[in-house]
């Protein structure tokens, strides 16, 4: 996290937020899906009117106001943003009307899941008479709808798989949809999920084109990777044809080795791709995924009093090279946390969502009942916190620190009027820019929150509690724009405030190589650079990273955040960016960043007879600080300091008044003693 130091040393970051993983494509898929393939849409153009077929078969389609956006993967420009009026039409083909079983393959992510219109994701329906099949989202549900004489009418004629509550607006799902010659289904992110529909007649050959993303309704989100194929799939090839070419597997146990049956293992990644596997009666389980990186969490015992685990990053290896492995183990004794919500007039406020969270990763949520109260279970023993968020209402965010050894109870919180701050992101041209994430944190007070400029740049930040922090512009990198400094806000309660405009800077985008000691590759590291007018941060994954950095050379390191795991340090590389990479577009190529264990790295041992006579604050704390030698050159200047990761960090505690720097790179270091105040002004 960052650390606050006195006005002599102002603040430096070590904290970096969890944005983009730059991932790898998935696989293609095996023989059997090539043989059988009619037609596929990539949607990666990134550009232009056509949607070409990749399959060989040369049925391109025709795009009409759709948009270009981020993909399952995370990556730019690979999917189709649809609209009213959007839309993909593929000209009828004799290879597009079947005569036996056919499957439909599609990425989708819907911007909203209100029941109403009938949406057709995609589909050949045409005119009157001329019906022969669609996928349609109705809601929160899909419908796999087939016809046998060109209507649609319910009528004996008709068939039609209906999955339930599959959809979420805003996150990705993938959905096949099988017609078997005898059955109907629809899979979800590469699972059966619900029990097949009988239905025995062949579809009817139409005329129609193949249109998707428009049929009765327009389609409202992104659409990726549609693939359509003459035979019914199963299930290992469907999941091959999705992309989820990797898996996670482990075993959930008890203290006592004994096996978690039927527990619940969640992984998400940053585009929002949500895969979920239950275990069986040893404990064991098993989902397959798309390659990259991925956050795996055990869902906590809805029956037992058990510890719930905390969560694991890692890099989803290929299933053909066996998989990535994470095994969870559950404490006995669970711990709960029991309090009440209340408004100044004592009343008990409803609805309150309320986290808990702890270092290694753990959460837990809960939400105010009708008289305000709450409970948090499964929770382990040891430090976190608890923390109150305010989707809307004129409330602060709250938060309380706990030390767990036992049950608690009486963790009453007394909400109090919330802040807001509204301001305007622009280019140094003065160019809104529109969708760009604006945080306010308070490293004090350990508390964040955000909000997305909109089309004209403005934003507004409401739930803000009293008291200092810190405001920062993070452009998603796809807009090649760096972060903004931060700027520093101290608020009284209730207020309401205009921070101005904020800038970001243009640049290009910086990739490179992430190792150990001994040249492997690294995931789920954070990777960072700041200046005096902008800051830069990345995601490490599968050994890459990438982050956007502005025109001039610039120092990148890297640090773990947010998810517990041992200490490392980062070998901090310079990385040169010209006006020409910028205005070009360059993909500029960094060195390999390597990163030391604790087994690995250095040390270096600090110790302090005395406080210096620069010590004043009533409160706070000595730190010692390392930075490669000669990077800070006399006089020193605190606002660089403070933009500077440092290459280790050291509180000075204890009656001997020590500490140490580990792990270190090899290399040369200055290292300096700095005051951490209490407050970060």
């Amino acid at each position: 996290m960052k650390r606050s130091f006195s006005s002599v040393c102002a603040i430096f970051f070590s904290a970096l937020m969890l944005l983009c993983a730059w991932l790898p494509a998935p696989a293609r898929a095996g023989q059997f899906v090539n043989a059988n393939l009619v037609g596929q849409w990539d949607f990666d153009e990134g550009s232009g009117l056509v949607a070409h077929d990749s399959s060989g078969n040369g049925l391109d389609g025709v795009i009409a106001n759709a948009g270009w956006t981020r993909d399952f993967l995370f990556r730019p420009g690979q999917a189709l943003a649809f609209g009213a009026n959007s839309s993909v039409t593929v000209a009828n083909a004799p290879a597009l009307n079947f005569s036996g079983p056919f499957s439909v393959s599609v990425w989708v992510k819907p911007d909203d899941v209100t029941t109403g219109e009938l949406r057709v994701i995609a589909g050949r329906t045409g005119s009157a008479g001329q019906f022969c099949w669609a996928l349609v989202q109705d809601g929160a549900d899909v419908r796999f709808r087939v016809s046998a004489d060109g209507t649609f009418d319910n009528n004996i004629m008709d068939g039609e798989a209906v999955l339930y509550q599959a959809l979420s607006a805003g996150r990705w799902v993938n959905l096949t949809a099988v017609f078997t010659g005898v059955t109907l289904n629809i899979y979800l992110n590469g699972e059966m999920v619900m029990s097949p529909t009988a239905y025995v007649r062949q579809p009817f050959a139409t005329t129609a084109p193949l249109t998707i993303g428009v049929g009765s309704g327009h389609f409202l989100g992104a659409i990726d990777n549609v693939r359509i194929f003459n035979a019914a799939l199963n299930l290992d090839v469907l999941r091959e044809a999705a992309g989820f070419t990797s898996m996670i597997h482990g075993r959930l146990t008890r203290d006592d080795t004994s096996p978690v049956a039927f527990g619940w293992v969640t992984a998400s990644n940053d585009s929002g791709l949500w895969m979920w596997a239950a275990s069986d009666a040893s404990g064991f389980y098993t989902m397959y995924v798309a390659p990259g990186c991925w956050k795996v969490s055990p869902a906590a015992s809805p029956t037992e009093d058990l510890a719930t685990p905390p969560p694991q990053c890692l890099y989803a290896l290929p299933t053909g090279q066996g998989g990535s492995q994470a095994d969870f183990i559950y404490a006995f004794n669970g711990l709960a946390v029991r309090g009440r919500i209340s408004s100044s007039g004592g009343l008990g406020v409803p609805g309150v969502p309320v986290n808990y969270q702890n270092d290694a990763g753990l959460s837990a949520f809960a939400v105010s009942d009708a008289l305000g109260q709450y409970t948090l279970t499964n929770l382990p023993a040891g430090k976190g916190a608890v923390k109150l968020a305010f989707p809307s209402g004129p409330w602060a965010l709250e938060k309380q620190d706990v030390d767990l050894a036992a049950d608690l109870s009486g963790l009453d919180f007394l909400l109090s009027a919330g802040a807001s701050l509204s301001g305007v992101v622009l280019t140094p041209d003065h160019v809104p820019v529109p969708g760009v994430a604006v945080s306010w944190t308070s490293e004090m007070l350990g508390l964040s929150t955000a909000a997305l400029t909109r089309e004209d740049g403005s934003f507004t930040i409401t739930n803000i509690p009293a008291g200092p922090g810190r405001l920062q512009a993070i452009p998603d990198p796809s807009m090649l724009l760096c972060a903004s400094p931060e700027i520093f806000v101290d608020l009284p309660a209730g207020a309401v405030r205009n921070a101005g405009a904020i800038f970001v800077e243009p640049g290009a985008l910086v990739a490179g190589n992430i190792v150990d000691a001994y040249g492997g590759p690294l995931s789920c590291l954070d990777v960072s650079a700041d200046g005096a007018n902008f800051s830069a941060y990345g995601r490490a994954c599968g050994g890459a990273y990438s982050l956007v950095l502005p025109v001039g050379t610039h120092l990148v390191s890297a640090s773990r955040h947010g998810e517990g795991g041992s200490a490392l340090g980062s070998c901090a590389v310079w990385v040169s960016v010209s006006a020409t990479d910028v205005a070009e577009n360059v993909v500029v190529n960094a060195p390999d960043l390597a990163v030391y264990d604790l087994e690995m790295g250095g040390r270096i041992s600090v110790t302090v007879s005395a406080d210096p006579g620069w010590v004043t604050p009533a409160q706070g704390g000595l730190v010692a600080v390392a930075f490669p030698a000669g990077l800070l050159a006399a006089p020193l200047d605190a606002d660089k300091m403070a933009r500077m990761n440092p290459s280790g960090m050291t509180d000075i505690a204890g009656p001997a008044r020590s500490g140490i720097l580990s792990p270190l790179c090899p290399g040369s270091y200055d290292v300096y003693l700095v005051w951490s105040a209490a407050a970060p002004d």
